[in-house]
C-alpha cells in the first residue's frame, strides 16, 4: 500500500457519474453507503485544536447510506474520508482500498446487471 492522493483522484475522476459502493470499517462497526460520484477533493484543515484530520478525501454526489432504519439519504451529499498522519491507499481490480487510523474503506464500482468487471 502507498500514500499516493493523485493516484487516488485520478483514479476517482474515472469513476465520476457512476455509482460506487463505500464501505467502512472502524472499530469493529461496519457503515456502507452508495452514491453517484460527481467531485472528488482533498481538503486540508488548519486546525490549531488537533479536532480535524490534517486533510480529508470528500466524495461529493446523490447517495444513501444503510442505517438500522433502512436507507437514509446521505447529509449534504458528501461522504468524507479524514486522512490522518498515517494513511495508506492501494488500487486494485476491485477499487480503492484506504487504511487510516481510525479504520479501513472500501470504494468499488456498483456494477449495472449488464456490466461485468472485465467491462472498459
Amino acid at each position: 500500500m502507498t500514500k499516493s492522493p493523485n493516484k487516488i483522484k485520478d483514479w476517482l475522476e474515472q469513476q465520476k457519474n457512476r455509482v460506487i459502493k463505500i464501505s467502512k470499517e472502524e472499530n469493529g462497526d461496519f457503515d456502507s453507503a452508495k452514491m453517484k460520484l460527481k467531485d472528488v477533493d482533498f481538503v486540508r484543515h488548519q486546525d490549531t485544536e488537533d479536532y480535524l484530520s490534517a486533510q480529508s478525501l470528500v466524495l461529493l454526489g446523490e447517495g444513501t447510506i444503510e442505517t438500522d432504519f433502512g436507507n437514509e439519504e446521505l447529509p449534504s451529499q458528501t461522504f468524507e474520508i479524514a486522512l490522518t498522519d498515517s494513511w495508506f491507499s492501494a488500487i486494485d481490480e476491485r477499487g480503492l482500498h484506504l487504511r487510516t487510523e481510525r479504520g479501513n474503506y472500501e470504494i468499488e464500482l456498483e456494477l449495472n446487471p449488464y456490466e461485468t468487471n472485465d467491462s472498459p
